[in-house]
């Protein structure tokens, strides 16, 4: 769902400091962001209105729900949106897992915003 033709990123990191680089970033290059550092509460506001958000990025390791987890539980509410899965650590993730939840890209931190960008306009051009 455009909003005045912008797109909506769900963002999740419990790293303050990530969530507001992130938005700072991404608002610059005319995206609408909304930034969450509890897992619970961006499942939360997407299930509150899930047709609100373009693209979810999300980390991988966080309290309560990780980044896979929170995935999932979205796509029991609404499937087809994007995801880009980040993490710090170079963790074994199942790769069966990381296909039935859809991650559609995985960057590992720290990663540049630029390369971020560059996938996010790749992914919303796809949808």
């Amino acid at each position: 769902m455009s909003h005045e033709g912008k797109n909506k990123i769900l963002f999740v990191d419990d790293e303050k400091i990530i969530c507001s680089m992130a938005a700072d970033f991404l608002e610059m290059q005319g995206f609408i962001v909304d930034t969450y550092e509890d897992s619970r509460e961006a499942l939360d506001a997407f299930r509150r209105d899930p047709d609100d958000f373009d693209i979810v990025i999300t980390d991988q390791v966080m309290p309560e729900l990780t980044g896979l987890e929170l995935l999932k539980r979205m796509n029991v509410i609404k499937s087809g949106i994007p995801h880009i899965l980040c993490t710090g650590f170079s963790e074994e993730l199942n790769r069966k897992e990381k296909d039935e939840v859809g991650i559609d890209a995985f960057f590992m931190k720290p990663y540049r915003f630029d390369d971020l960008i560059g996938q996010i306009k790749k992914l919303i051009q796809m949808c």
